[in-house]
């Protein structure tokens, strides 16, 4: 292709020789080019050699226009898959199968409508996000100006009601003045004071003390209201009345109702979340997020298996334990450490002679003694079982998975024989 096609800006343009059709440039031509030309006004086929006749609209043949046709499927097939422009097959595709260069020739708006939407929705997000953060540094300066000794009380509360502080939203001077039962004019004079002030406070910035605008309706939602105040469908330009507690008329809720069934059926096929369509279902129809909404985000069946996972994990880790404690107590009593009367209320309130400990009332009842004396007698076996069953536990797991003070949760193999953890030390639970 010549500098010269290169520079035009359509695609007819773009056709071989279209620059010859001028007069003043046909002493200039070149031989190929003439014939050309010569072949082209006799409604011949252009390609060289060819006796057909041109198709009707083209300069080539039925035969030639199959050729071509299959050369730019191959081409296009070709480029496309190196990720190259089809058009010129030089740069990257941009947003589609053509290049960012080769989008103008060929499209009015360079950049597609998917990429227009979301510049859009960018910077529409980002002036959100200025509205609100001038938002809250404008209420941050009138607090200050609130817990100063500057203002009276009734610029105060003028001021305290106009930037929102007891709401979280801000008030024109006409809200301010029915709340404060004075004029719009007195409103505007008592803020006066407090815009003095905010100027002192803010001599660098010059920020005016003025509610941020929120961001307008468009023309969409102003009609939609409109219709709504009037009690019409809020649909389009839809001309019946909506329906009680609805926006719309019965006839448009029953295509919104056909349709989202329509939606959540398909959306279940897709097996993707049926509120949000996209995340993966969890443990239902609904995705993880969505459920979080409900009261309990786990289904009652998740919920009950990881409370029987829990209790299974406490129910090992309190064997475990009292298979520690079990072996700290035969090396105790082999010691020789504990002797008479402590060495077999321990053992029989550990339970070594069976699977289960005794509580120190069961103990007393067996060696004759109560169960305050029981207890009496374990204390310094107790202190010893608490170092060793420590010190044991630490070895045993080195990851550091198991507190020191798990060693020390009575055992519940039965819960006939061992009571909870808050049970008190008078029924004698081991290491209590």
């Amino acid at each position: 292709m010549s500098p010269r096609t290169s520079s035009l800006p359509n695609r007819k343009a773009m056709a071989p020789f279209r620059h010859l059709a001028s007069d003043d440039s046909a002493t200039e031509l070149k031989t190929h080019q003439r014939q050309y030309l010569r072949r082209k006004a006799a409604g011949k086929c252009t390609a060289t050699g060819c006796p057909n006749d041109a198709k009707p609209g083209h300069t080539k043949c039925r035969a030639h226009l199959a050729s071509l046709s299959q050369r730019h499927k191959k081409r296009y097939v070709s480029r496309s898959g190196q990720g190259l422009c089809i058009y010129c097959g030089e740069r990257p595709q941009f947003w589609g199968v053509r290049c960012v260069i080769c989008r103008q020739r060929f499209f009015k708006e360079v950049l597609p409508s998917a990429a227009r939407k979301a510049l859009h929705g960018y910077v529409e997000a980002e002036k959100k996000r200025d509205i609100e953060h001038a938002q809250v540094e404008a209420r941050f300066q009138a607090r200050k100006l609130l817990l100063g000794d500057r203002l009276t009380a009734v610029q105060a509360q003028a001021l305290r009601l106009f930037v929102g502080d007891d709401n979280g939203s801000w008030r024109t001077y006409d809200e301010v003045a029915r709340l404060m039962r004075v004029s719009k004019q007195r409103v505007h004079q008592a803020l006066s004071a407090s815009r003095a002030e905010w100027d002192i406070d803010n001599a660098r910035s010059k920020r005016p003390l003025k509610p941020v605008a929120s961001q307008r309706a468009t023309r969409q939602q102003k009609v939609y209201r409109k219709r709504r105040a009037e009690g019409l469908c809020g649909y389009g330009r839809c001309a019946k009345q909506a329906a009680p507690g609805h926006a719309q008329c019965e006839e448009h809720l029953q295509k919104m109702l056909k349709r989202a069934v329509e939606r959540r059926e398909e959306r279940k096929q897709q097996k993707l979340c049926v509120e949000c369509g996209k995340l993966p279902q969890f443990w239902g129809n609904r995705c993880i997020m969505c459920r979080t909404e409900h009261k309990n985000p786990l289904p009652y069946a998740a919920r009950r298996a990881l409370r029987r996972y829990r209790q299974a994990e406490a129910k090992r880790e309190a064997e475990k334990c009292y298979h520690q404690l079990r072996a700290a107590t035969v090396r105790l009593l082999t010691s020789n450490e504990v002797k008479g009367k402590s060495a077999e209320a321990l053992r029989l309130w550990v339970g070594l002679d069976r699977k289960t400990g005794r509580s120190y009332r069961q103990v007393g009842a067996l060696i004759g003694l109560s169960g305050e004396r029981v207890r009496q007698l374990l204390v310094p076996s107790r202190l010893i079982l608490k170092s060793l069953v420590s010190n044991s536990l630490a070895r045993h797991d080195a990851g550091g998975r198991l507190k020191p003070s798990t060693a020390f949760v009575p055992v519940q193999i039965k819960p006939e024989r061992w009571k909870s953890a808050s049970s008190s030390h008078k029924n004698g639970n081991p290491l209590m």
